[in-house]
């Protein structure tokens, strides 16, 4: 498995940092995803590939599939959902209500990011090899400000693992375990902050991923990511000769080629993992769905 250690916001360089700002600025993010962290190893790849992405994710297009995958997401989880929490677990968790709004904000950020991810992810594994992916699509703006206006406002406070207490390490070497990855996704620290929750959440997750559909629902967002590809506006082109000349180095393109595959297979679980968890959020709070979604 290919060694991955991302490159954080607080130890970029300046360049990498300005492409942090444009990614986030770009996805209508709050924070910088795992996946462009990671790629930061090989800056000249960051850059690259960022520069041939951009277009399209500003397109209507994107927009549109990113819904359409969101959508699938909320509708899976809310056939496979059992509600079993009630406010007196929360509780029990030491959960204020006003930290159950919090985290439900704070998993609504990552619900509307991981939907982009995933089409990015998808583009990425399919273009992977020298393949030409996209270039077909509609190029007309999007002009959703959601993102904007409400998602970018959201502050994501990850918990580190070297930062969490014991009892959060363990959670975390957990997820790792049972998810079989080496790395953990900011979704999870981002909960960190609420221990208890985390708790709670994970052992909910650790139920829902051995559901009997559970991994065709990841099959199918990881379907609809490689169709969506074909979609993008602008064509992707990550052949090994396109990546030499944008100085690229020929031994890292093993390396490269094994971390988008592997965050390709990732990003279709994550998406229906966030989802589940904005479930168990909504069961603490007893609440109607949406009520008080960011």
């Amino acid at each position: 498995m290919v060694n991955i250690n991302p490159v954080r916001e607080e130890s970029a360089t300046s360049d990498i940092k300005a492409i942090y700002e444009d990614i986030k600025q770009s996805l209508k993010l709050p924070w910088t995803p795992l996946i462009f962290q990671s790629f930061a190893m090989y800056p000249p790849f960051l850059q690259f590939i960022w520069h041939q992405l951009k277009p399209s994710t500003l397109t209507e297009q994107f927009r549109i599939d990113a819904d359409r995958a969101r959508g699938f997401a909320e509708i899976f989880v809310s056939e496979a959902h059992v509600q079993k929490y009630k406010h007196e677990d929360a509780l029990a968790n030491n959960l204020s209500v006003k930290d159950l709004i919090d985290i439900q904000t704070t998993l609504e950020a990552f619900h509307y990011g991981n939907s982009k991810l995933l089409l990015i992810g998808g583009a990425l594994n399919k273009a992977i090899g020298g393949l030409s992916t996209g270039g077909d699509g509609n190029t007309e703006s999007s002009h959703e400000d959601f993102g904007d206006r409400v998602i970018r406002k959201i502050d994501i406070n990850p918990v580190e693992e070297e930062e969490a207490s014991d009892d959060t390490k363990a959670i975390y070497q957990d997820i790792k375990a049972t998810l079989g990855v080496s790395i953990i996704n900011t979704d999870y620290k981002a909960v960190g902050d609420w221990p208890g929750f985390l708790k709670l959440a994970w052992d909910d997750l650790k139920l829902f991923i051995i559901w009997p559909s559970y991994s065709e629902g990841k099959s199918s967002l990881f379907e609809f990511a490689h169709h969506a590809a074909d979609r993008l506006a602008y064509p992707i082109k990550m052949g090994r000769d396109e990546m030499e000349s944008a100085g690229i180095h020929e031994e890292d393109f093993d390396a490269i080629e094994e971390m988008v595959s592997l965050f390709a297979g990732i990003l279709p679980g994550l998406m229906l993992n966030v989802a589940e968890m904005r479930q168990v959020v909504e069961d603490l709070l007893g609440i109607e769905h949406g009520e008080f979604a960011a």
